[in-house]
């Protein structure tokens, strides 16, 4: 029993330290337990503040954001306020009146200017009802002009005569500018005024001095018409006493005229006349051109046939000295009034057509030929008897031909020297079958046109000539023409032209 009984202590106290460590156990647990669950509340706490902390940064960063876009739109707003301030200022102070209406144009706002131009203050306009956008214009033209702008929703501009306060009349141009709500409705109308009236009293004056002008120009035109009619008639007589081209092709049938008048009569002339076996044949460069020229282009044609039909003269030099002579005495020129130089530049020829020898004689005009052979040769091939020099020139070559040239004397018709009546000398040349003769006033050579805007000038004349020498004598003129006009195209005509080309 004894030993039962302390079995039963023994196992009492193993029982009872079973039981301890049960509650032991119990206990630990259930701390693990409650360390889990502190642990994952803790834990669980932690994620809710990471969150809320990347949450209060977001919000903190999007605040940051916000307030940069206010401090810029701050900016803007004070800069846009600042210009507002400026066009309140301007549209306070603006002589043009400025007037804000509603859609329907009943006006709601308008600037100091407005009152100046018409005398009209915001109560005033208010008060009537007629006082609106539409109404302050009488001009049907401008209401269907703004019934068809309502349709468009654009800018316009116009012009209208309207009534200020004291009765008057003031003449504005108006520029209506709508302004569009999101819906493309025009919710607000801004109209600027500028008063034109000087302008409009001042285009009446212009248009009251155009009038005069037009029945002044109507006067001169009838005047320009007269004159036009005269100058025409007047080259209806010039050409009458010109040699007619059949005329000249009887007498010279390889031979051509480029005539080409600076205006409607003309300064030079041609004169062509037969007499046995001598043709007679000349260009006439008159003093200036137009009427002075034509004038003086009768007069030289009149005295060429009294020397020759008339006087029987034969030589050119008493051609030209009989012509210096009777220019002087028709025009009452003396040695002291010879700086007026009224004349006239002549380059004339006597060919005989049986033995083919050329006498010249020329007034600042030289006399051009051709012949089909070399420079060396020249001097085998040309006979110059001259009555007073020898003036035969070499000008240029090329492969097949040459260019020779005889100058005039250096006076034209109508000089003097001291108390006499200066002489021109006479030269004579033996031409060959074929060669080929030019005579031609100052005004090819002298023409401005091509690339530059220069002259044309004697040494592409020369070289033309030389270059035209394989064409017929007719297609030689078309050469001479074509080149004529292609150089001055785009310039006007500076002086007139007269070319003669003949083959002998």
């Amino acid at each position: 029993e004894k030993k039962i009984k302390k079995q039963e202590e023994t196992l009492q106290l193993y029982l009872t330290k079973i039981q301890n460590q049960r509650i032991i156990l119990i206990l630990s647990i259930s701390s693990i337990i409650a360390i889990i669950f502190l642990v994952f509340y803790i834990f669980r706490a932690y994620n809710i503040k990471k969150r809320a902390n990347i949450e209060l940064a977001n919000k903190n960063k999007a605040i940051s954001n916000q307030k940069e876009e206010i401090e810029a739109q701050s900016e803007v707003l004070e800069t846009t306020n600042r210009e507002l301030e400026k066009l309140s200022v301007i549209a306070e102070e603006t002589d043009n009146a400025i007037v804000i209406t509603d859609s329907k144009g009943n006006i709601q706002w308008i600037n100091k200017g407005y009152t100046r131009l018409y005398g009209f203050t915001l109560e005033e306009l208010k008060g009537n009802i007629s006082k609106n956008l539409i109404g302050t214009n009488s001009n049907l033209k401008i209401k269907d002009l703004i019934n068809i702008w309502w349709g468009d929703k654009q800018t316009i501009t116009y012009e209208a005569l309207n009534q200020a306060k004291d009765g008057s009349s003031i003449w504005a141009q108006t520029t209506l500018t709508p302004l569009i709500d999101d819906d493309g409705n025009v919710k607000m109308l801004i109209g600027i005024d500028s008063d034109i009236t000087k302008l409009k009293v001042a285009e009446k004056e212009v248009e009251k001095q155009k009038n005069k002008v037009e029945e002044k120009n109507n006067e001169l035109n009838t005047v320009l018409k007269d004159l036009t009619d005269s100058l025409r008639y007047a080259k209806y007589i010039q050409n009458a006493i010109s040699p007619p081209d059949k005329y000249v092709k009887e007498i010279l049938p390889q031979s051509f005229i480029f005539y080409q008048p600076k205006g409607i009569v003309s300064g030079d002339f041609y004169w062509v006349y037969k007499k046995g076996d001598n043709v007679f044949f000349a260009v006439v460069d008159c003093t200036g051109h137009g009427v002075p020229g034509a004038f003086m282009s009768i007069v030289g044609n009149n005295i060429l046939n009294q020397a020759v039909v008339s006087n029987n003269l034969l030589k050119p030099s008493d051609i030209l000295n009989f012509l210096n002579e009777r220019v002087n005495k028709t025009l009452h020129q003396k040695y002291e009034e010879s700086t007026i130089k009224d004349g006239m530049d002549i380059a004339l020829c006597r060919l005989n057509i049986s033995t083919l020898e050329m006498e010249f004689a020329g007034a600042l005009r030289p006399v051009y030929f051709i012949r089909n052979f070399t420079h060396q040769e020249k001097t085998k091939s040309i006979l110059i008897e001259s009555m007073q020099d020898k003036k035969v020139e070499f000008l240029i070559k090329n492969e097949k031909c040459s260019l020779f040239s005889i100058r005039g004397n250096k006076q034209p018709i109508g000089s003097f020297i001291e108390d006499r009546v200066q002489s021109f000398s006479n030269h004579k040349v033996q031409l060959n079958k074929g060669d080929k003769i030019y005579l031609f006033s100052d005004g090819y050579a002298d023409q401005f046109g091509g690339e530059n805007g220069k002259k044309y000038k004697y040494r592409r004349l020369n070289k033309l000539l030389l270059d035209i020498q394989q064409f017929s004598i007719d297609e030689q003129k078309s050469q001479i023409e074509r080149t004529f006009i292609k150089w001055k195209s785009g310039f006007d005509q500076v002086d007139d032209v007269c070319f003669m080309g003949i083959v002998v």
